[in-house]
């Protein structure tokens, strides 16, 4: 696995008190009123809060388990209350979470789960894991009126299959519709047509009774009473692998994907969805890592029409280079709002990440920050992670560390990581194995970056792209009509 890919990294010894947010001297820039598609910590001065995880479990076939990771990268104690949630709302259970700690919770079986914290600043996510599969993601810090999923697949002759859970945590009942968008054309099943998900309570969707045999479909989540939780468990057959997607709670018409590469043994797919009824005009462009602005190509030009996606295979696109990672920028330039899911898969063996077979999926993110958290509680102690860094400022350089806590302590011996990363560059910051020790990762930087964490499985069987959770402020991605190519 390549780590520190054209970027300067320097491992130097952590030293002093751990800090959370260093803002003695923050970097002069405008903060604008931007909400991220995804989970976010609040400011500190909140309360408490609160995270919802809906997935319960995976496609049967999978046999996979639940289980809930809490992280808490402050210096105080934490208390959790963790209510279990099937047809109805269990007894809660309570956690307890030390300073700079993270702990594993099993959930239960076909459960959806409720993790009430009593103090601001912790992250929670949920991983479902199968024998040598799985995959990981953060669990929703609200409910929403309506959820987006840009891609799902139950072409069961190749071992696809999805479940659709939709999760009510609230106290009064949500009515919703889900419609389906296919290439053919959408349509809202009579079953899924005014559907009534009662409060406390969780219902899980096969998809694959709904939407048969389909290799791409996209969904929307639309309720007409009440706020709902969303996720979609998927089990892939060719390449085999377990993907974990929550719902995307809004559109933007702005994103970035931090990690991003294809190759011999490695495919790479972009889907770009569009909910509204209106069109929408949509750049995406792949910056190669650390590139000058006279090597990168012209962005691809996509017209997605209302309620219908658009799919982009990297691998089969001679302007991508091979081989070779990037991240990717996706914007709306017509101002119609839209959601992006990428979908990468293991192929062969002798790829560029090493495995032998797996898929991932991640998400775009809508907003940057200079202060991203994350788990760091692998499966498997021998899995390898790497931290994606990548710095959407047309003008800024961006001075990032990544420090790992755990047990009480921030990181001792390997230290904190650091690297310098250009405007419009990204970068890879290698972490090694995960270790038999839970921990999380606190990722600061001088100027808003965007962060998602990759996991390569031991055994080389599946690998996972986690999206890292920003930090109130959220900071607007800046548009790409601001130079001449994207990452100048």
């Amino acid at each position: 696995m390549r780590a520190r890919l054209s970027v300067f990294v320097v491992l130097v010894v952590a030293i002093g008190v751990l800090a959370l947010v260093d803002r003695s001297s923050p970097v002069s820039r405008t903060v604008a009123a931007v909400r991220p598609v995804g989970p976010e910590i609040p400011h500190r001065g909140a309360v408490g809060s609160t995270w919802y995880c809906a997935a319960g479990s995976a496609p049967a076939s999978t046999h996979a388990s639940n289980e809930l990771v809490i992280a808490n990268p402050t210096g105080n104690r934490i208390s959790a209350q963790v209510t279990a949630v099937t047809s109805k709302a269990a007894p809660p259970a309570t956690v307890a979470i030390a300073a700079r700690s993270t702990v594993l919770v099993p959930s239960v079986a076909d459960a959806s789960d409720i993790v009430e914290l009593s103090r601001p600043g912790a992250v929670v996510s949920h991983r479902l894991v199968a024998g040598n599969l799985g995959d990981e993601a953060p669990c929703a810090s609200a409910g929403s009126a309506q959820v987006y999923f840009p891609a799902a697949a139950t072409q069961t002759t190749l071992g696809a299959d999805a479940q659709l859970w939709l999760f009510n945590p609230f106290p009064s009942d949500a009515s919703l519709d889900v419609t389906v968008v296919t290439s053919g054309g959408i349509r809202t099943p009579s079953a899924l047509s005014g559907m009534v998900v009662p409060g406390s309570s969780t219902t899980m969707v096969d998809l694959g009774k709904i939407e048969q045999r389909r290799d791409q479909f996209a969904l929307s989540v639309v309720t007409r009473s009440g706020l709902i939780v969303a996720e979609i468990s998927q089990a892939s057959g060719t390449p085999a692998g377990l993907e974990l997607v929550p719902g995307l709670q809004r559109t933007a018409t702005r994103l970035v994907f931090a990690d991003g590469e294809s190759g011999t043994g490695l495919a790479e797919r972009y889907v770009v969805f569009n909910p509204s009824a209106q069109n929408a005009s949509v750049l995406l462009a792949v910056v190669p890592y650390n590139a000058a602005a006279s090597e990168l190509s012209e962005p691809f030009e996509l017209d997605v029409p209302g309620r219908s996606f658009v799919t982009t295979d990297m691998e089969h696109q001679t302007r991508v280079i091979q081989g070779q990672p990037h991240w990717v920028r996706v914007e709306s330039t017509n101002g119609v709002g839209i959601v992006a899911e990428r979908l990468a898969g293991a192929t062969a063996t002798g790829n560029p990440y090493g495995v032998g077979s797996g898929s991932a999926t991640s998400l775009g993110q809508s907003a940057s920050s200079d202060t991203w958290f994350a788990p760091w509680a692998d499966h498997s102690a021998a899995s390898t992670s790497s931290v994606i860094i990548a710095n959407p400022s047309v003008d800024t350089i961006a001075e990032a560390r990544v420090t790992s806590f755990g047990a009480g302590k921030k990181s001792t011996g390997a230290g904190t990581l650091k690297a310098e990363i250009g405007p419009g560059h990204s970068a890879a910051v290698d972490l090694g194995a995960a270790g038999t020790d839970p921990r999380g990762l606190i990722i600061t930087s001088s100027s808003p970056v965007v962060v998602e964490r990759r996991v390569l499985f031991a055994g080389g069987e599946d690998f996972s792209v986690i999206a890292a959770v920003p930090a109130a402020p959220l900071f607007v991605l800046p548009a790409m009509s601001h130079t001449t190519k994207p990452g100048g």
